[in-house]
């Protein structure tokens, strides 16, 4: 009996041992985490080098106001005349070209000065966009080279010399525009202008303290 017992306990220990030969291999180790197949050849492969502003031109803004337009009252007759607008520059038929370049597209309710908001300057709604524009330096009439001097005295630097006038159209009843706010409207079947200078070194906004504007002059298309 003990014999047999014996026997049946090798056979199960044979049994066991074979069965751990046929277990299938372990799986390999996985991948790293975040490793996947090489870009395809061709594909350019983001460079962290380049700075993003090198890698794409910022949307251009577009304009709001373009165009020719008839002086619309006393006011603006008086100041300007007709004006065209483009681009870089307004000109006016009392004056030359002013150069200006759009900075902004802001809306009515946004503040040029502490409390002082476009949509009350240019009697607009709040939501109503306004484009905004920087008035470069102009030209001065009679401008000379410095080789134009007496006895080789710069004439800029000629106390004798008078002041050169300047030719832009008065957008502002005294001194130049800095900056210049247009809206474009539409009242029935007629497009309107409006459009205000604004004076001051600051950029128009709620912290610019030193900016003043100057009257409201209003054209229509035309």
């Amino acid at each position: 009996m003990k014999s047999s017992l014996v026997i049946a306990l090798a056979a199960a220990v044979a049994a066991s041992l074979s069965g751990c030969g046929d277990r299938a291999p372990d799986p390999s180790p996985s991948s790293p985490h975040g490793a996947g197949a090489p870009a395809p050849e061709g594909v350019p492969a983001n460079d962290p080098a380049v700075r993003r502003l090198e890698r794409a031109a910022p949307p251009e803004l577009q304009a709001l106001v373009n165009g020719r337009f008839q002086p619309r009252g006393d006011r603006a007759t008086e100041a300007t005349g007709a004006i065209e607008v483009t681009d870089h520059a307004i000109s006016a038929a009392k004056g030359d070209d002013l150069p200006t370049e759009r900075i902004a597209i802001v809306r009515g309710d946004d503040q040029y000065r502490p409390g002082e908001r476009y949509s009350n300057l240019l009697m607009v709604g709040a939501e109503q966009p306004v484009e905004l524009r920087r008035v470069y330096p102009l030209p001065v009439a009679g401008d000379a080279t410095p080789s134009d001097g007496r006895d080789g005295v710069p004439m800029e630097d000629d106390p004798s010399r008078p002041a050169p006038a300047r030719v832009g159209p008065p957008l502002c009843a005294s001194g130049d525009a800095d900056f210049v706010a247009l809206v474009m409207l539409n009242e029935g079947a007629q497009q309107v202008v409006r459009l205000a200078g604004l004076q001051g070194r600051s950029t128009p906004a709620a912290g610019a303290e030193d900016i003043e504007a100057c009257a409201v002059l209003e054209y229509q298309a035309g």
